[in-house]
């Protein structure tokens, strides 16, 4: 009798890609293994390079403030260093259970609309979060200067020209592309697997928008970042691709930078007013409405099959 393969329905894989039977525990396994690669290689990896660096730069490793953290070479180093290992561990860990790399870190093709229109929406879509953010510190003025913001922002207008080079070319070119290795590649491909049948998508959503945001460790970025993580989730779900979300996440860097520089030192606390925050907001909604109305391919999941 010839064998018909696996009744389950979820199997866990891509088109294209061998059907391996994906079971709870193997499931759940490759979070773990993938979970404790990212906290081993960002902690681990990051911290010890970006304490050399500080050495190096300092000569001293003790009573290091978050300015010292944020300077151009420890911050370009540290980012590098510990995103860049994670996503290569992370990859080479989700190899080992037959996973295919096209579908790991997404690297399909996609719709010229829909990349368009996301590229747009990256230009609008830091509006709310910017208002967001106000908020928290004015009703927490604690918070105002506990955070990496006010840091971030020192280094970009007071450091040296090779500092500010090097946290441009984190910010704008690293953030983009190795973050979203992680996040829309990596742990989406993982949450996606090891969800039930049919819900896949709709968990990777969710829950790497959640994870992307606390990421950050800052109690005033972490929150404001959620929409942000939303929408470049929603573009990698209508999208079915990685490319489209590093260029919503190219243009919003791109453009805090480009603000940062050309705005006046006295001018870069600019308050938000409420209506920019709302009007951020219905341009974003806006663009999600129309990616997934202009998505005219299926979504790519482990549950739905490539059309014929």
């Amino acid at each position: 009798m010839p064998n018909e393969g696996p009744t389950n329905p979820h199997v866990g894989a891509y088109p294209g890609e061998r059907e391996m039977g994906m079971t709870t525990g193997v499931a759940i396994g490759a979070f773990a293994a993938l979970f404790g690669a990212a906290m081993a290689c960002i902690c681990f990896i990051g911290g010890v390079s970006s304490m050399t660096v500080a050495f190096l730069k300092y000569g001293r490793l003790t009573e290091l403030e978050t300015t010292d953290l944020m300077a151009g070479e420890i911050m370009a180093v540290s980012f590098f260093a510990g995103f860049g290992s994670f996503v290569l561990a992370g990859l080479g860990i989700l190899l080992a259970f037959g996973w295919h790399p096209k579908h790991i870190l997404a690297l399909r093709n996609f719709q010229p609309s829909v990349a368009i229109l996301a590229g747009l929406g990256g230009l609008f879509v830091g509006l709310f979060p910017g208002w967001l953010a106000q908020q928290i510190m004015n009703y927490v003025p604690s918070l105002a200067d506990s955070g990496t913001l006010q840091a971030l922002q020192e280094g970009l207008v007071n450091g040296s020209p090779v500092e500010r080079a090097l946290m441009v070319l984190t910010i704008v070119v690293g953030a983009p592309l190795l973050e979203e290795f992680a996040f829309r590649g990596l742990f989406w491909t993982t949450c996606e697997r090891m969800a039930p049948g049919g819900y896949g998508s709709t968990i990777a959503l969710i829950a790497t928008s959640i994870v992307f945001a606390l990421a950050h460790a800052d109690p005033v970025q972490s929150p404001a970042l959620i929409p942000t993580a939303f929408f470049l989730g929603w573009v990698r779900l209508a999208s079915g691709s990685i490319w489209p979300c590093v260029l919503v996440h190219f243009v919003n860097n791109g453009l805090a930078m480009v603000l940062t520089f050309t705005l006046p030192v006295t001018d870069t606390d600019l308050e938000y007013p409420w209506w920019v925050g709302l009007t951020g907001l219905l341009i974003t909604i806006a663009f999600c409405a129309a990616i997934y109305a202009m998505a005219k391919k299926p979504f790519i999941t482990p549950e739905t099959p490539a059309p014929t």
